[in-house]
């Protein structure tokens, strides 16, 4: 009965929370061009986002190894939910200013970065080792879910109730999913965590980032599994931008063709645990080969049908790869380091986009934006050749049953 309560409050708690980010996401980003006419605000908006995490991430791991990680995760959501709340407030009593959207858009970004590695780690407690990858799995999907879910109704609901109505709307169903996190501990841990010995901050990184030089294993898996996110979220930005300048379609077009890419994410998201059994380590070639198959169609085809089928690919590579390694370095990586280790790979996925992000958006300003996903190729060809050396390297890693 506890087993069945855990997963059924796990789940709802990451599809309440998508839904709610996902409005949330829409909303920010119509409030903040409301409110200040400027789109350089909307692209400062992008930048806010990230730089909490690349700033705060190292230590955020820190915390979710030394500290209870239902109650880091707590604390999170009732932040969040409170910002929603203020956020609200300050739409009804007509004093919002841009200083004021940049700030609570930091705090909530802030708070995201804090409690992905902290309900990452819990997971650990609250599942058996060999349920981690159906339930990342099954967590991808039911996100991938919500947020198509926000995203199409939010355009709907903010004609009908309005900005500040609508943020009143994110902020209850915030709390529905602070509810589901507080009722899981009365559902039972697995099994306790003990905290690390108390050492000072940077000693701690320091122990984590010797823990990762000596196991290559897991060190591999971040490597091979950065790309997948580096797909994802640059192609966040380029897609607009190719349905329009180089397919030369409308905005439906678009909706359309992120639909796909929903589509394929919760496909993989569903099948990411038979595919992680059956495959065992070589899932995160395949993967790999999926994504350049899907990144091909869009770099050097203009029909829009094969534009499709590409995009499809690409949400179904993506996935995969980030069900499959972050399950994988979980299964690895030992409970005293699952926060650290977590926030290391969160570090990379960011700096890796960060980088990468002005160099395709010159690139896709400079030569189209079939170029953007031409330059994709080059990281993801390095680490299909990385991670065949890697499983050839350590063929016993490869084979071994998941």
């Amino acid at each position: 009965m506890f087993k069945l309560s855990r997963s059924l409050l796990y789940i709802v708690m990451i599809l309440v929370s998508s839904i709610a980010t996902s409005m949330y996401t829409i909303v920010v980003a119509w409030v903040l061009y409301e409110i200040s006419g400027n789109a350089f605000y909307s692209g400062m908006l992008i930048g806010v986002g990230f730089l909490p995490g690349l700033l705060f991430n190292l230590f955020f791991g820190v915390f979710v190894d030394r500290f209870n990680r239902w109650k880091i995760a707590l604390a999170g959501f009732s932040v969040s939910s409170l910002v929603f709340l203020v956020f609200t407030m300050t739409i009804l009593t007509n004093v919002m200013e841009v200083w004021m959207i940049l700030l609570f858009h930091a705090v909530i970004q802030l708070m995201n970065s804090m409690n992905r590695p902290a309900l990452q780690a819990y997971l650990t407690q609250l599942f058996s080792r060999d349920q981690y990858a159906k339930m990342i799995g099954l967590s991808s999907s039911l996100s991938e879910l919500g947020w198509i879910a926000g995203v199409s109704i939010a355009g709907f609901l903010l004609v009908v109730l309005g900005d500040a109505w609508m943020m009143g709307f994110i902020f209850f169903i915030s709390l529905l999913a602070l509810l589901c996190l507080s009722l899981l501990k009365s559902a039972g841990d697995q099994h306790e965590m003990q905290p690390i010995p108390h050492q000072s901050m940077l000693s701690e990184l320091k122990n984590g980032f010797g823990y990762l030089l000596n196991h290559t294993t897991i060190a591999g898996m971040m490597i091979i599994g950065f790309v997948g996110q580096l797909v994802l979220h640059s192609n966040t930005g380029l897609l607009p931008v190719y349905t329009s300048s180089y397919l030369g379609e409308s905005s439906h077009i678009f909706g359309l063709l992120e639909g796909t890419l929903s589509t394929g994410a919760i496909a993989a998201g569903v099948a990411a645990s038979w595919a992680l059994r059956k495959l065992k380590y070589w899932i995160t070639v395949y993967a790999n080969l999926t994504m350049i198959a899907g990144v091909s169609l869009l770099s050097f085809s203009h029909s829009v049908h094969l534009s499709f089928l590409g995009i499809f690919l690409i949400g179904i590579g993506t996935t995969l790869l980030r069900v499959s390694t972050q399950s994988i370095q979980q299964m690895l990586t030992e409970p005293l380091y699952h926060g650290r280790m977590a926030s290391y790979r969160m570090v990379m996925n960011q700096g890796s986009v960060v980088i990468a992000s002005p160099i395709l958006g010159f690139v896709s300003e400079s030569h189209g934006a079939n170029a953007g996903y031409m330059i994709l190729l080059i990281p993801l060809i390095c680490v299909f050749m990385y991670s065949m050396i890697f499983l050839r390297r350590n063929a016993w890693f490869a084979e071994t049953a998941i």
